[in-house]
């Protein structure tokens, strides 16, 4: 599945051509139209999958930073907590995660993978970053890291309106 996914070509026609020089003077405007593509690219590699991107990113957390309440999870990701409810809950039904009461806040529960959820992590992860690779392979290295620092500045902006 994996494979596919990131060698298949978008079928949408708006990756055609070269958009205006009118609206390629506003940042925003690139960055949403990027978002769009790599929106588009993981809905198609979790096409035969419930699983979409935000819930892959949810096992990524949990993957790499271990258990931890669903409010720590909205933080972690900037999801709200209806969203974040809904992924929970599907991610639970497909076995992937469970949740206990916290040990030091009985008002609130701890989210953790299950070893079925770790597998589903491992399976996908080469091919998530695979395909994150591929959209961004016309930057080299050094330009990766420096977009990647230029995001993260950028986000740094978000909220604090």
């Amino acid at each position: 599945m994996e494979k596919d996914a990131v060698t298949k070509k978008s079928t949408c026609s708006m990756y055609r051509g070269q958009p205006s020089e009118s609206v390629m003077d506003f940042s925003g405007f690139m960055i949403y139209k990027i978002s769009q593509y790599v929106q588009e690219s993981f809905e198609t590699f979790f096409a035969e999958s419930p699983v979409k991107a935000r819930h892959f990113c949810i096992l990524r957390v949990l993957f790499k930073e271990g258990p931890m309440s669903q409010q720590q999870l909205c933080d972690a990701l900037w999801i709200d907590r209806a969203t974040m409810v809904g992924a929970i809950q599907l991610m639970i039904d497909l076995d992937y995660l469970k949740k206990r009461t916290h040990p030091e806040d009985k008002r609130c529960y701890m989210v953790s993978l299950t070893p079925k959820g770790e597998k589903f992590y491992e399976k996908h992860c080469e091919g998530f970053e695979a395909l994150d690779n591929k959209i961004f392979s016309s930057l080299g290295e050094t330009e990766m890291k420096q977009l990647k620092g230029l995001l993260r500045k950028a986000m740094s902006y978000l909220g604090q309106e």
